[in-house]
């Protein structure tokens, strides 16, 4: 199926999803967000390290397609 053939009703609802999802904090920025304010910067680096650790494999292994083994 070519794009063109699809209707225009899908391609705002992706729009609006990929808006309303890149305006909306998750819970690793909300969480980051309180840790600063109370413990400062210094405080915060560990988990900001630890949430891109964590995405980085998540990333990693969704790529390398370790989800088709479960």
């Amino acid at each position: 199926m070519s794009p063109e053939s699809l209707s225009l009703a899908p391609w705002v609802a992706l729009a609006l999803f990929v808006f309303a999802t890149s305006i909306t904090p998750g819970p690793n920025n909300l969480m980051l967000t309180v840790t600063g304010a109370q413990f400062g910067l210094r405080a915060t680096v560990p988990a900001m390290a630890g949430i891109l650790a964590g995405m980085s494999l998540l990333i990693g292994l969704a790529g390398a397609g370790v989800a088709t083994l479960l």
